[in-house]
């Protein structure tokens, strides 16, 4: 056990530049192989950054972090030195120092950081300080081969990253995605268990610099949350999420990547013309020459109606806006059968979590309907809207000649692409959300699969309005890859 007071404690460690012995032990034989590292004071210095629970060593460049944990103070389960003799105090002491560690760790891991925590039992012995270091050098050098491979392929940014959808497409176009950011801890667990590699940083985007990105990038992408430019949503200038734009030209101005590619809803150039209009200019300022569109994503083969308004500039070079692909002269649009002609019928939500069903990977479940609401599903016409619904089945609010929005209370058509998948689309109220011909909306993995996600991508969450906002905010996979592939091949003909 520790004998010294903690004064005695630091003049000690002191002498020895604020390490243990074991510390020392590691970071010379680490020195002796060529490992080169530096110490949190040292990684401090050069990089101006404190990262919590100051790591013995950082390795920057590959962004791991190493902590030689005292085994009594850190409460090692394995080399027997068992606090459980030692009173009550030392057991109350070194489980809050547990706690504190798994704190740490979550909070580097959520800045992107790789965590190795080695008990001090591991680099005492000399063989099992060989051994310990023989891990850490094969585990530096499996990350640098990684870099080495993603550095051939153009890099980018997700800067709103959702649950994943932009950076599938982007993955899909060639890029290689060296950091994304989300702050909401839902869409971040399942963009992180689908983008796994991907350093992302759990934090709000006007909280991260261009340098938390680490990168000299070729591409900044991103749909900026958008929900206060929506025609759905009635009041004007009160959504402080109207100004998230203008993040997109502070990490421009910050990283200069040679192209940016920004997505939102039409209403920008209406109800947030001002705003869009700024940041146009402001990006212009710092040489991006921009091209615009108002673009379909069921012209671009997403068995879906969604139309959003697409911003994209090279840095002194224009990149034009893809051709249409499907619809007109083009092949057909893709439809609703396409996407969910073949999916079997869904649990319920209760039911599935009754069952302990509600998993990442499925998702295929919906929501126990009211007898109300399935009299009126059950009256409801594929591609028709509440006004085929008989009055009397109606809501009081939507009866006596009322007009509001048609695109509620239906059912979507077998043979057409699907109305926009919303954060609402497994509610019947809130959209043309009903299955065409089974008397259900449609389930949350369908929705998935309208928005054109792979069928085995993940949603961690166990919360049923979680997931459709996940789903329904999200940019389809396959629009994402046609104007990822846009940029992409845009970037490679100026280094030609």
């Amino acid at each position: 056990m520790d004998t010294l007071t903690p004064e005695q404690r630091y003049k000690a460690m002191s002498r020895n530049g604020g390490r243990t012995g074991p510390e020392r032990a590691l970071a010379s034989e680490l020195w002796r192989r060529g490992l080169r590292y530096l110490t949190y004071e040292g990684y401090k210095s050069i990089s101006g950054k404190r990262l919590v629970g100051k790591p013995d060593l950082v390795f920057s460049r590959e962004r791991i972090v190493v902590f030689v944990d005292g085994c009594f103070w850190h409460g090692c389960l394995t080399c027997g030195k068992s606090v459980e003799q030692s009173g009550k105090f030392w057991v109350n002491k070194i489980a809050g120092n547990r706690k504190r560690d798994r704190q740490v760790t979550t909070a580097l891991e959520s800045d992107g950081w790789t965590v190795l925590r080695i008990p001090e039992h591991d680099v005492r012995k000399k063989a099992l300080l060989k051994r310990t270091v023989d891990r850490l050098a094969s585990q530096l050098l499996a990350v640098k081969k990684t870099m080495k491979k993603r550095m051939a392929k153009l890099t980018a940014v997700d800067l709103f990253a959702g649950g994943g959808g932009l950076t599938e497409g982007l993955k899909r176009a060639g890029f290689h995605i060296v950091a994304a950011v989300e702050s909401d801890d839902h869409a971040a667990a399942t963009y992180k268990v689908n983008h796994p590699e991907v350093c992302l940083l759990r934090r709000d985007a006007v909280e991260v610099s261009g340098s938390d990105l680490g990168w000299k990038i070729d591409l900044l992408a991103g749909c900026p949350p958008c929900q206060g430019f929506t025609r759905l949503n009635r009041r004007l200038g009160d959504d402080p999420r109207n100004k998230l734009i203008f993040q997109m030209f502070r990490i421009a101005r910050e990283m200069r990547p040679k192209a940016i590619m920004m997505e939102n809803v039409p209403g920008l150039t209406t109800k947030g013309k001002d705003d869009y209009e700024q940041l146009k200019r402001k990006l212009e300022s710092l040489g991006y020459k921009l091209k615009e569109g108002l673009l379909d994503a069921a012209d671009y083969g997403v068995p879906q109606r969604r139309l959003r308004l697409i911003l994209l500039g090279g840095l002194g070079f224009e990149i034009q806006m893809p051709q249409a692909t499907h619809g007109g002269d083009g092949l057909p649009w893709r439809t609703v059968r396409h996407a969910i002609g073949s999916m079997e019928s869904p649990l319920t939500f209760s039911e599935a979590r009754k069952e302990g069903k509600v998993l990442p990977s499925d998702w295929h479940l919906v929501r126990t309907l009211s007898e109300k609401t399935l009299s009126r599903l059950m009256a409801a016409k594929p591609g028709k809207s509440w006004t085929h619904i008989p009055e009397e089945l109606r809501p009081e609010c939507h009866r006596n000649g009322f007009r509001g929005f048609s695109n509620v209370y239906g059912r979507m058509e077998w043979d057409k692409p699907s109305p926009t998948i919303t954060g609402g689309c497994t509610t019947f109220s809130k959209g043309r959300f009903g299955h065409p011909e089974a008397n259900r909306t449609i389930s949350v993995r369908e929705a998935a699969l309208l928005q054109t996600f792979p069928k085995k991508y993940k949603f961690d969450t166990p919360y049923i309005d979680r997931v459709c906002n996940i789903v329904g905010n999200a940019l389809p996979c396959k629009f994402a890859e046609i104007l990822s592939k846009q940029c992409h091949d845009a970037i490679l003909a100026q280094s030609v």
